[in-house]
């Protein structure tokens, strides 16, 4: 975790703790949940329509064979690029 983080969730933590109305309280709760209940989702699920049709395009051509093998992308890119002198 970097120090800024800490910090912040240091200092949340502080406040928090001097804080002596409930509903304040139920608020930060309420905010926290539905936070975490957000983090715990799956990550595609919040990918833009375009790349989750290109990405479909992509296995549908993986599946039919239309696949360029890793060492041909480095051949590729090799060639292209020839101070990478990729491996």
């Amino acid at each position: 975790m970097n120090t800024a983080k800490s910090s912040l969730k240091i200092h949340l933590h502080q406040l928090i703790e001097g804080v002596t109305d409930s509903s304040i309280l139920k608020a930060v709760e309420t905010i926290l949940s539905k936070s975490y209940s957000k983090t715990q989702n799956d990550w595609a699920d919040d990918l833009p329509e375009e790349v989750i049709r290109k990405l479909e395009k992509s296995f549908e051509q993986s599946k039919a064979g239309q696949v360029i093998s890793h060492e041909q992308v480095i051949e590729n890119l090799n060639k292209r690029y020839p101070g990478l002198q990729l491996r």
